[in-house]
């Protein structure tokens, strides 16, 4: 798997290593309500099970590093067809550094590049905010609202669903 390399952050593969600073970072309800498979609280075995079930599997996450160390994760999985869907989370201390919008656009680039992905699909549960304005930042387009599973939150929440073509992500002025 291939390491990726922004302005001031590196997108690695997760490591079994990695587990404990994503429980430690992870157990924020903060965080967990954001997502749909993080459980709370979020612990060490959670994160060593997410790890592991990546081997082998379908499904790509990434370690995003930057220079104050592990912030979070993001991560692909393909829906075939040359579909990807893309998903990340950040530990609260590197909110509002610019790190998930560098992270984004790093991620979108590197998968367009590879030419076997011509559309970026992510979604965001109605009350992220944030999320939301990163994924317009990166020239997503909605497509639809429906209901996602948050294991947190133990409920089916409404969720907004974007989607970004190459032909969109190529045209002049459509990203940071």
């Amino acid at each position: 798997m291939t390491t990726i390399a922004t302005a001031r952050l590196k997108l690695r593969p997760l490591t079994m290593a990695d587990a404990p600073v994503i429980a430690r970072l992870g157990n924020d309800f903060a965080i967990a309500r954001m997502t749909g498979r993080m459980p709370h609280p979020y612990r060490l075995v959670h994160a060593r099970d997410f790890i592991a079930s990546l081997q082998g599997g379908r499904e790509i996450a990434y370690a995003i590093v930057g220079p104050g160390g592990f912030a979070g994760c993001c991560g692909k999985i393909p829906l075939g067809d040359g579909m990807v869907e893309i998903g990340y989370w950040l530990g609260r201390p590197y909110w509002g550094c610019g790190i998930a919008g560098e992270m984004a656009a790093g991620l979108i680039a590197f998968l367009f590049a590879d030419g076997a992905t011509d559309e970026v699909r992510v979604s965001h549960f109605d009350d992220n905010v944030a999320s939301k304005r990163l994924i317009l930042r990166q020239g997503f387009a909605h497509v639809g609202t429906d209901f996602a599973w948050c294991a947190a939150r133990a409920a089916h929440v409404p969720c907004l669903r974007y989607t970004l073509t190459r032909e969109r992500w190529q045209q002049p002025g459509s990203r940071p």
